[in-house]
């Protein structure tokens, strides 16, 4: 619902999950991508399949969300569209501070590895955009066309821990006696 406000097209790509999203993204696109399994080692590999996927279907502006995030208040209410129409001549990408919700909606994880988190997630069209394909996770997950970068005046909220006991899940802990 969040992608909806600011974004013209959503594009997913499903990595074979079992919990109904492919149900419910139906609900907001048409255009999603099925992986054949869960395939995390293959990050790239599948950002280059939504990259493609996003230029097939007339794209001049790429922004990237999890689906476990939203884009906050201000960049929802007009920013993000903002940014696109009066997008720098000499700029490639916008990166955005991460808040991540910890253990509940109303705490936030500020330890090291957390709170200084920037990452690209809104990109211009050009001739050539792609990805550096190669198996591993955590990788530069934005295309490697990329040079110029600024921050963004905005944030993503990332509600992927903010659930203890879906974090365990997560993680894998529950699979531990």
């Amino acid at each position: 619902e969040n992608l909806c406000l600011y974004c013209d097209e959503i594009v997913i790509y499903d990595d074979a999950s079992t919990d109904g999203s492919v149900e419910m993204a139906l609900n907001y696109t048409k255009h999603i991508i099925h992986g054949e399994h869960n395939d995390q080692m293959n990050e790239l590999a599948h950002k280059q399949y939504l990259l493609e996927y996003a230029l097939r279907i007339g794209a001049s502006h790429l922004f990237w969300l999890d689906c476990d995030e939203v884009l906050d208040r201000a960049g929802t209410e007009g920013g993000l569209r903002r940014l696109c129409q009066y997008w720098p001549g000499d700029l490639d990408a916008y990166s955005f501070s991460e808040i991540n919700l910890w253990r509940s909606e109303t705490w936030v994880r500020i330890d090291s590895l957390f709170a200084k988190a920037w990452f690209v997630r809104l990109w211009r069209v050009v001739p050539g955009i792609k990805f550096n394909v190669r198996e591993g996770v955590h990788l530069r997950l934005y295309p490697s066309t990329i040079q110029t970068i600024v921050r963004a005046p905005y944030g993503i909220i990332h509600y992927g821990f903010c659930n203890y006991k879906k974090m365990m899940v997560k993680i894998g802990a529950h699979k531990f006696n």
